[in-house]
Protein backbone atom coordinates (compact mmCIF):
# COMPACT_ATOMS: atom_id res chain seq x y z
CA UNK A 1 0.00 0.00 0.00
CA UNK A 2 1.23 3.45 -0.82
CA UNK A 3 2.58 5.19 2.24
CA UNK A 4 0.83 8.39 3.22
CA UNK A 5 2.69 11.56 2.38
CA UNK A 6 2.81 14.73 4.40
CA UNK A 7 3.68 18.27 3.39
CA UNK A 8 7.14 19.32 4.52
CA UNK A 9 7.22 21.67 7.48
CA UNK A 10 7.84 25.26 6.57
CA UNK A 11 11.38 26.23 7.47
CA UNK A 12 11.93 29.99 7.84
CA UNK A 13 14.82 31.44 5.91
CA UNK A 14 16.46 34.83 6.16
CA UNK A 15 17.38 34.96 2.49
CA UNK A 16 14.35 36.98 1.39
CA UNK A 17 15.66 40.51 1.57
CA UNK A 18 16.01 40.65 -2.21
CA UNK A 19 12.35 39.89 -2.79
CA UNK A 20 10.19 42.98 -3.48
CA UNK A 21 6.66 42.88 -2.05
CA UNK A 22 4.19 41.46 -4.59
CA UNK A 23 2.12 43.79 -6.73
CA UNK A 24 2.27 46.90 -4.56
CA UNK A 25 4.87 49.20 -6.11
CA UNK A 26 3.86 50.62 -9.48
CA UNK A 27 5.24 53.11 -11.94
CA UNK A 28 4.70 56.84 -11.52
CA UNK A 29 1.59 58.28 -13.08
CA UNK A 30 -0.44 55.07 -12.94
CA UNK A 31 -4.08 55.50 -12.03
CA UNK A 32 -5.53 54.07 -8.83
CA UNK A 33 -7.30 51.44 -10.90
CA UNK A 34 -4.00 50.32 -12.42
CA UNK A 35 -2.34 50.21 -9.02
CA UNK A 36 -5.05 47.88 -7.74
CA UNK A 37 -5.07 45.65 -10.81
CA UNK A 38 -3.03 42.90 -9.18
CA UNK A 39 -4.01 43.59 -5.59
CA UNK A 40 -4.43 40.49 -3.45
CA UNK A 41 -6.84 39.74 -0.63
CA UNK A 42 -5.59 39.82 3.00
CA UNK A 43 -5.67 36.00 3.16
CA UNK A 44 -3.54 35.70 0.04
CA UNK A 45 -1.13 38.37 1.30
CA UNK A 46 -0.67 36.54 4.61
CA UNK A 47 -0.19 33.23 2.85
CA UNK A 48 2.30 34.85 0.48
CA UNK A 49 4.36 36.24 3.35
CA UNK A 50 4.46 32.80 4.94
CA UNK A 51 5.33 31.21 1.61
CA UNK A 52 8.39 33.35 0.84
CA UNK A 53 9.91 32.22 4.14
CA UNK A 54 9.25 28.54 3.43
CA UNK A 55 12.07 26.21 2.46
CA UNK A 56 9.91 24.62 -0.26
CA UNK A 57 9.17 28.03 -1.84
CA UNK A 58 12.85 28.85 -2.07
CA UNK A 59 13.61 25.40 -3.49
CA UNK A 60 11.05 26.02 -6.22
CA UNK A 61 12.60 29.42 -6.95
CA UNK A 62 16.11 27.95 -7.13
CA UNK A 63 15.08 25.15 -9.50
CA UNK A 64 13.23 27.47 -11.89
CA UNK A 65 15.96 30.13 -11.85
CA UNK A 66 18.75 27.63 -12.55
CA UNK A 67 20.24 28.11 -16.04
CA UNK A 68 18.60 25.58 -18.38
CA UNK A 69 20.88 22.76 -19.51
CA UNK A 70 19.76 22.98 -23.12
CA UNK A 71 22.17 22.83 -26.06
CA UNK A 72 19.71 22.18 -28.89
CA UNK A 73 16.16 23.32 -29.63
CA UNK A 74 15.00 19.69 -29.53
CA UNK A 75 16.20 19.45 -25.92
CA UNK A 76 13.97 22.29 -24.72
CA UNK A 77 10.75 20.28 -24.36
CA UNK A 78 12.61 17.41 -22.73
CA UNK A 79 14.17 19.78 -20.20
CA UNK A 80 10.78 21.39 -19.59
CA UNK A 81 9.17 18.03 -18.77
CA UNK A 82 12.06 17.12 -16.50
CA UNK A 83 11.90 20.43 -14.64
CA UNK A 84 8.12 20.17 -14.25
CA UNK A 85 8.50 16.72 -12.71
CA UNK A 86 10.99 18.17 -10.22
CA UNK A 87 9.01 21.29 -9.29
CA UNK A 88 5.47 19.84 -9.22
CA UNK A 89 4.98 17.68 -6.13
CA UNK A 90 3.63 15.11 -5.53
CA UNK A 91 4.56 14.02 -9.03
CA UNK A 92 2.15 12.46 -11.51
CA UNK A 93 3.39 8.93 -10.84
CA UNK A 94 2.63 9.15 -7.11
CA UNK A 95 -0.79 10.60 -7.83
CA UNK A 96 -1.69 7.89 -10.36
CA UNK A 97 -0.52 5.18 -7.98
CA UNK A 98 -2.65 6.53 -5.15
CA UNK A 99 -5.74 7.02 -7.31
CA UNK A 100 -5.39 3.51 -8.73
CA UNK A 101 -5.85 2.10 -5.23
CA UNK A 102 -9.06 4.10 -4.69
CA UNK A 103 -12.54 2.94 -5.63
CA UNK A 104 -13.08 3.73 -9.33
CA UNK A 105 -16.78 4.46 -8.72
CA UNK A 106 -16.07 7.03 -6.01
CA UNK A 107 -17.32 10.52 -6.87
CA UNK A 108 -14.76 11.88 -4.43
CA UNK A 109 -11.96 10.11 -6.32
CA UNK A 110 -13.14 11.50 -9.65
CA UNK A 111 -13.28 15.01 -8.24
CA UNK A 112 -9.79 14.69 -6.80
CA UNK A 113 -8.49 13.32 -10.11
CA UNK A 114 -9.95 16.37 -11.89
CA UNK A 115 -8.14 18.70 -9.53
CA UNK A 116 -4.82 16.90 -10.00
CA UNK A 117 -5.17 17.12 -13.79
CA UNK A 118 -6.04 20.82 -13.80
CA UNK A 119 -3.38 21.70 -11.24
CA UNK A 120 -0.76 20.00 -13.39
CA UNK A 121 -1.98 21.94 -16.45
CA UNK A 122 -1.75 25.21 -14.53
CA UNK A 123 1.74 24.35 -13.27
CA UNK A 124 2.88 23.43 -16.77
CA UNK A 125 1.66 26.79 -18.06
CA UNK A 126 3.30 28.70 -15.20
CA UNK A 127 6.60 27.00 -15.96
CA UNK A 128 6.29 28.00 -19.62
CA UNK A 129 5.47 31.51 -18.47
CA UNK A 130 8.71 31.59 -16.49
CA UNK A 131 10.46 30.90 -19.81
CA UNK A 132 8.71 33.97 -21.22
CA UNK A 133 10.18 36.02 -18.37
CA UNK A 134 13.63 34.66 -19.21
CA UNK A 135 13.15 35.48 -22.91
CA UNK A 136 11.99 39.00 -22.06
CA UNK A 137 15.17 39.65 -20.07
CA UNK A 138 17.29 38.30 -22.92
CA UNK A 139 15.39 40.53 -25.36
CA UNK A 140 16.06 43.67 -23.34
CA UNK A 141 19.60 42.83 -22.19
CA UNK A 142 21.47 44.46 -25.14
CA UNK A 143 19.45 47.67 -24.85
CA UNK A 144 19.87 47.72 -21.07
CA UNK A 145 23.63 47.29 -21.42
CA UNK A 146 23.77 50.14 -23.91
CA UNK A 147 21.66 52.45 -21.74
CA UNK A 148 23.97 51.80 -18.79
CA UNK A 149 26.94 53.35 -20.64
CA UNK A 150 25.26 56.06 -22.71
CA UNK A 151 24.89 59.64 -21.49
CA UNK A 152 21.40 60.99 -20.99
CA UNK A 153 21.66 63.33 -23.97
CA UNK A 154 23.99 64.66 -26.69
CA UNK A 155 24.80 61.31 -28.28
CA UNK A 156 27.44 61.00 -30.96
CA UNK A 157 26.54 59.58 -34.37
CA UNK A 158 28.42 56.29 -33.69
CA UNK A 159 26.40 55.91 -30.48
CA UNK A 160 23.17 56.53 -32.39
CA UNK A 161 24.23 54.02 -35.03
CA UNK A 162 24.83 51.42 -32.31
CA UNK A 163 21.41 52.10 -30.82
CA UNK A 164 19.80 51.87 -34.25
CA UNK A 165 21.40 48.44 -34.85
CA UNK A 166 20.07 47.22 -31.50
CA UNK A 167 16.64 48.60 -32.38
CA UNK A 168 16.69 46.44 -35.52
CA UNK A 169 17.60 43.42 -33.44
CA UNK A 170 14.89 44.18 -30.86
CA UNK A 171 12.23 44.64 -33.54
CA UNK A 172 12.92 41.22 -35.12
CA UNK A 173 11.83 39.32 -31.98
CA UNK A 174 8.24 38.62 -31.03
CA UNK A 175 6.72 39.84 -27.80
CA UNK A 176 7.53 37.06 -25.25
CA UNK A 177 4.07 37.43 -23.70
CA UNK A 178 2.03 37.47 -26.91
CA UNK A 179 0.95 33.82 -26.51
CA UNK A 180 0.64 33.88 -22.73
CA UNK A 181 -3.01 34.77 -22.35
CA UNK A 182 -4.32 33.23 -19.13
CA UNK A 183 -8.07 33.77 -19.40
CA UNK A 184 -9.01 30.19 -20.49
CA UNK A 185 -6.56 28.73 -17.94
CA UNK A 186 -7.98 30.92 -15.15
CA UNK A 187 -11.52 29.70 -15.85
CA UNK A 188 -10.40 26.08 -15.99
CA UNK A 189 -8.39 26.27 -12.80
CA UNK A 190 -11.16 28.18 -10.98
CA UNK A 191 -13.43 25.17 -11.66
CA UNK A 192 -10.74 22.85 -10.34
CA UNK A 193 -10.34 24.94 -7.20
CA UNK A 194 -14.06 24.62 -6.57
CA UNK A 195 -13.47 20.88 -6.69
CA UNK A 196 -10.98 21.23 -3.83
CA UNK A 197 -13.59 22.97 -1.66
CA UNK A 198 -16.16 20.27 -2.48
CA UNK A 199 -13.64 17.55 -1.69
CA UNK A 200 -12.69 19.24 1.57
CA UNK A 201 -16.27 19.58 2.78
CA UNK A 202 -17.18 16.08 1.62
CA UNK A 203 -14.25 14.57 3.46
CA UNK A 204 -14.96 16.65 6.57
CA UNK A 205 -18.50 15.32 6.60
CA UNK A 206 -17.24 11.80 6.11
CA UNK A 207 -14.78 12.13 8.97
CA UNK A 208 -17.24 13.74 11.35
CA UNK A 209 -20.24 11.49 10.88
CA UNK A 210 -19.12 7.98 9.90
CA UNK A 211 -17.95 7.19 13.42
CA UNK A 212 -20.48 9.39 15.22
CA UNK A 213 -23.37 7.96 17.28
CA UNK A 214 -26.90 8.95 16.10
CA UNK A 215 -27.38 11.77 18.59
CA UNK A 216 -29.23 15.01 18.05
CA UNK A 217 -26.35 16.97 19.46
CA UNK A 218 -23.09 17.25 17.53
CA UNK A 219 -20.47 14.78 18.81
CA UNK A 220 -17.24 16.04 20.22
CA UNK A 221 -14.62 15.50 17.51
CA UNK A 222 -11.94 12.99 18.37
CA UNK A 223 -8.22 13.62 18.00
CA UNK A 224 -8.07 11.82 14.64
CA UNK A 225 -10.92 13.90 13.24
CA UNK A 226 -9.26 17.10 14.48
CA UNK A 227 -6.04 16.12 12.76
CA UNK A 228 -7.93 15.49 9.52
CA UNK A 229 -9.75 18.80 9.80
CA UNK A 230 -6.40 20.53 10.14
CA UNK A 231 -5.15 18.71 7.06
CA UNK A 232 -8.24 19.71 5.12
CA UNK A 233 -7.68 23.35 6.07
CA UNK A 234 -4.44 23.10 4.11
CA UNK A 235 -6.44 21.81 1.14
CA UNK A 236 -8.81 24.77 1.22
CA UNK A 237 -5.88 27.16 1.60
CA UNK A 238 -4.64 25.76 -1.69
CA UNK A 239 -7.61 27.38 -3.41
CA UNK A 240 -5.86 30.72 -2.82
CA UNK A 241 -3.95 29.89 -5.99
CA UNK A 242 -7.00 31.07 -7.95
CA UNK A 243 -6.42 34.59 -6.65
CA UNK A 244 -2.79 34.20 -7.63
CA UNK A 245 -3.80 33.12 -11.14
CA UNK A 246 -5.84 36.34 -11.39
CA UNK A 247 -2.80 38.35 -10.33
CA UNK A 248 -0.59 36.52 -12.85
CA UNK A 249 -3.20 37.22 -15.52
CA UNK A 250 -3.09 40.94 -14.71
CA UNK A 251 0.72 41.05 -14.70
CA UNK A 252 0.94 39.26 -18.05
CA UNK A 253 -1.50 41.75 -19.56
CA UNK A 254 0.59 44.66 -18.27
CA UNK A 255 3.84 43.13 -19.52
CA UNK A 256 2.32 42.43 -22.91
CA UNK A 257 1.23 46.06 -23.14
CA UNK A 258 4.58 47.39 -21.89
CA UNK A 259 6.61 45.41 -24.43
CA UNK A 260 4.26 46.39 -27.26
CA UNK A 261 4.65 50.06 -26.28
CA UNK A 262 8.45 49.76 -26.39
CA UNK A 263 8.21 48.05 -29.76
CA UNK A 264 6.09 50.92 -31.07
CA UNK A 265 8.71 53.46 -29.90
CA UNK A 266 11.48 51.44 -31.53
CA UNK A 267 9.59 51.21 -34.83
CA UNK A 268 9.07 54.97 -34.69
CA UNK A 269 12.85 55.44 -34.64
CA UNK A 270 13.48 52.77 -37.29
CA UNK A 271 11.05 54.42 -39.70
CA UNK A 272 13.13 57.61 -39.56
CA UNK A 273 16.43 55.96 -40.34
CA UNK A 274 19.54 56.90 -38.40
CA UNK A 275 18.43 60.40 -37.46
CA UNK A 276 19.86 61.38 -34.09
CA UNK A 277 16.83 63.11 -32.58
CA UNK A 278 14.29 60.25 -32.89
CA UNK A 279 16.88 57.76 -31.63
CA UNK A 280 17.69 59.92 -28.62
CA UNK A 281 14.00 60.39 -27.80
CA UNK A 282 13.32 56.65 -27.96
CA UNK A 283 16.35 55.91 -25.77
CA UNK A 284 15.05 58.45 -23.26
CA UNK A 285 11.68 56.69 -23.19
CA UNK A 286 13.29 53.25 -22.82
CA UNK A 287 15.39 54.54 -19.94
CA UNK A 288 12.16 55.49 -18.14
CA UNK A 289 10.33 52.26 -18.90
CA UNK A 290 13.14 49.84 -17.97
CA UNK A 291 12.72 49.97 -14.15
CA UNK A 292 8.96 49.50 -14.48
CA UNK A 293 9.40 46.51 -16.78
CA UNK A 294 11.96 44.89 -14.49
CA UNK A 295 9.67 45.34 -11.50
CA UNK A 296 6.77 43.69 -13.35
CA UNK A 297 9.00 40.78 -14.39
CA UNK A 298 10.20 40.27 -10.83
CA UNK A 299 6.65 40.50 -9.52
CA UNK A 300 5.45 37.93 -12.05
CA UNK A 301 8.26 35.56 -11.11
CA UNK A 302 7.31 35.68 -7.44
CA UNK A 303 3.68 34.89 -8.18
CA UNK A 304 4.72 31.99 -10.40
CA UNK A 305 6.69 30.54 -7.48
CA UNK A 306 3.75 31.16 -5.15
CA UNK A 307 1.42 29.41 -7.59
CA UNK A 308 3.65 26.31 -7.53
CA UNK A 309 3.92 26.49 -3.74
CA UNK A 310 0.13 26.70 -3.29
CA UNK A 311 -0.57 23.97 -5.85
CA UNK A 312 1.94 21.62 -4.22
CA UNK A 313 0.50 22.32 -0.79
CA UNK A 314 -3.00 21.36 -1.95
CA UNK A 315 -1.73 18.31 -3.87
CA UNK A 316 0.09 17.00 -0.80
CA UNK A 317 -2.97 17.52 1.38
CA UNK A 318 -5.29 15.79 -1.08
CA UNK A 319 -2.96 12.84 -1.62
CA UNK A 320 -2.57 12.45 2.11
CA UNK A 321 -6.37 12.41 2.44
CA UNK A 322 -6.57 9.64 -0.18
CA UNK A 323 -4.03 7.61 1.79
CA UNK A 324 -6.06 8.09 4.99
CA UNK A 325 -9.19 6.78 3.24
CA UNK A 326 -7.19 3.74 2.08
CA UNK A 327 -5.87 3.14 5.60
CA UNK A 328 -9.30 3.35 7.25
Amino acid sequence: MLECVSFKSLTPTTNISSLPPPSHSQSEGNSTEEENTSATSPNVSREFQRAVQAHSYNEIRSMIQAPPQVHHVDDEDSYHRHLLSQVLQPDSHSVREALAKSKPQSNLTRLVSTYFDHSETASDFCLRLSRSVRRARLLYAPLSDLLSVLPDHSLSQPQCDRAFDLFLQFDRHDNPFALSRLHPLRDRFSAAATVVVVVAHSAVGFAAFTAAPPLLCAPRPRRRELARLKQLEAVENGTLVVNDINTIDSLVDRLLTAVEADKAYVRFALERGREKHPIQEVLKQLRKSQPVLEHLLGDLEQHIYFCFYSVNKARFALLNEICLHQTH
